[in-house]
């Protein structure tokens, strides 16, 4: 069966809960681990050096304490995901 949708997509109500959903999922299955008081923060531990990822509806925030690691968690996401980085 196919349907053709009246609304788009992002009209929809639950698609930001999908959206969070298949990100959250993406972010767990490369190795970060999600916050307990705050389920939109995500952190991942490599050596020495942290991964900050928080969610905000439809945007992303990378933070570290190296900017190369930033920068190879953007080029993975881009593989999976259409981005653009603001800076």
């Amino acid at each position: 069966m196919c349907f053709k949708l009246k609304k788009p997509l992002y009209g929809l109500k639950q698609a930001s809960k999908a959206w969070h959903e298949r990100l959250s999922n993406f972010l767990l299955e490369n190795g970060f681990s999600r916050g307990h008081a705050d389920t939109i923060l995500f952190r991942k531990l490599l050596k020495n050096e942290i991964l900050i990822v928080q969610i905000y509806v439809k945007d992303i925030i990378f933070s570290s304490t190296n900017t190369t690691i930033c920068q190879k968690n953007s080029k993975m996401m881009q593989t999976r995901f259409i981005m653009s980085m603001m800076g």
